[in-house]
């Protein structure tokens, strides 16, 4: 029998396998403990860290937590949320209408907020309000929100937002903003017309320029502003005025604030009595208002033959504004008698015919949408002097009369030359003097005059 010798390489090959896998299998060992002693460590950690303080630049709410405990950081809440709840003041405004939140309806949950808080970073509170008390704060503001198809969710996040940092201070949520485009549709709110015999040139070349006229949500108005804005550089008063007192009939019967209006001495004839704004360039005369509303409007203007027409147009007012004049005072004129010489025996002349004064006062009633009476504001108090009548008698015979000290005045002598009248008047020195009659005293009369 032969015998077969072992192969010498074979012997060597299978030594080496074992030596790998022998290898493999206490690497394998090493790192599974050295990965258990580890690892295991830090789930440990992780698993206990209920107790463990908050990493730098950790924050919950207007707090700092870095190197606090979750039992600390709760307490260092308590006193923002406690002010938040004393100091904020939340309220809804849809229109014109405020509706006050009660902050005690914002659930605020402090645990949660401490338990969930991630280190190194800004946390917010968490803060829940209900859906069924947003939407009974929207019917309380107008019967317009009660739809229960209403989208309310971007409004509940922009309430809850006013808490989730506590900072204590005040809140107004305009609903409006947060409407469809198409909830609030555009409609004539009030127009106004004047008509008279003659309107300037210019008056249809502002109405042009200017019309439409808008008027941005909390914006302010001047009229001068902007006919200067068109660079339109000469402008007569009367057209002006006649434009400015359009607008301001117009924008009465809203809640528009009236900062700035003037008026004349003599009531023109295309103004009714508490209608008139006077607009002049050259006395900075103007008429200037405020919207106070989220919502955007626009004057329309419309110019035919001799009629001015001013439309308000934007989205409905949720109340009803009336314009009441009242407590009308008439005050009759005067009658002032003056003598010409140019004049026959015996003869007068009306030189001017008096027109009656007037005192009128303006109010704006308001009214909800359930006509239910809000209050009453005072818009304006115009008055407009009487103009007295001036008669022009026959100068008969010359009037002296005695004075105190025994000397003898000649009385006035009023000749009238057609377009003024001169004084005459011989004082007790002896001197003469002049006086050009002036609005003034044509209104209320010159010396020596005799008054009816």
């Amino acid at each position: 029998m032969k015998l077969i010798e072992p192969d010498s390489k074979g012997v060597g090959n299978v030594r080496n396998g074992k030596s790998i896998k022998l290898f493999i299998v206490l690497f394998l060992c090493t790192a599974f403990i050295y990965s258990f002693s580890h690892f295991g460590a830090l789930a440990y950690e992780s698993m206990t860290s209920t107790s463990d303080e908050f990493a730098t630049g950790t924050k919950i709410g207007p707090i700092d937590v870095s190197g606090k405990t979750k039992s600390d950081a709760l307490k260092l809440l308590s006193a923002p949320l406690q002010k938040w709840r004393s100091e904020t003041k939340i309220s809804l405004q849809y229109k014109e209408k405020t509706i006050p939140v009660d902050v005690g309806k914002f659930q605020i949950d402090l645990e949660n907020s401490v338990a969930t808080a991630k280190d190194g970073q800004q946390n917010e509170v968490i803060v829940t309000f209900k859906s069924s008390d947003l939407r009974e704060l929207l019917k309380n503001a107008s019967k317009e929100l009660e739809d229960p198809k209403l989208i309310i969710d971007p409004i509940l996040t922009e309430l809850i937002s006013y808490s989730t940092n506590l900072s204590a201070r005040e809140y107004q949520l305009s609903v409006e903003k947060f409407l469809p485009k198409d909830f609030n549709k555009n409609e004539v709110l009030s127009e106004a017309t004047i008509t008279c015999d003659y309107t300037p040139l210019e008056l249809g070349i502002l109405v042009e320029r200017l019309s439409p006229i808008k008027i941005e949500g909390y914006s302010q108005v001047s009229l001068l502003k902007l006919i200067e804005a068109q660079k339109l550089a000469t402008f007569s008063p009367e057209a002006a005025s006649m434009l400015a007192t359009t607008i301001y009939e117009a924008i009465l019967s809203s809640n528009f604030t009236i900062v700035e209006r003037q008026t004349g001495v003599v009531l023109p004839e295309y103004a009714s009595l508490g209608m008139e704004a006077k607009v002049d360039l050259d006395t900075h005369l103007d008429l200037v208002f405020v919207n106070p509303n989220d919502a955007s409007y626009e004057i329309q203007l419309q110019r035919q033959d001799n009629t001015l027409t001013a439309t308000l147009n934007g989205s409905k007012f949720l109340f009803d504004y009336k314009i009441n004049i009242a407590e009308k005072q008439e005050f009759k004129p005067k009658t002032i008698i003056q003598y010409s010489p140019l004049l026959p025996a015996n003869g007068t002349k009306v030189q001017q015919e008096g027109a009656n004064g007037f005192l009128i006062k303006v109010y704006r009633e308001i009214y909800d949408e359930n006509g239910a009476w809000i209050r009453k504001e005072a818009i304006s108090e115009d008055f407009y002097p009487p103009v007295p009548r001036i008669e022009l008698h026959a100068l008969t015979s010359s009037k002296t009369s005695e004075s105190s000290d025994g000397q003898t005045d000649t009385s006035q002598a009023t000749v009238d030359s057609g377009q003024n009248t001169t004084q005459y008047t011989n004082n007790k020195d002896g001197t003469a003097s002049t006086q050009q009659s002036t609005l003034e005293s044509d209104l209320y009369g010159k010396e020596n005059e005799t008054m009816k």
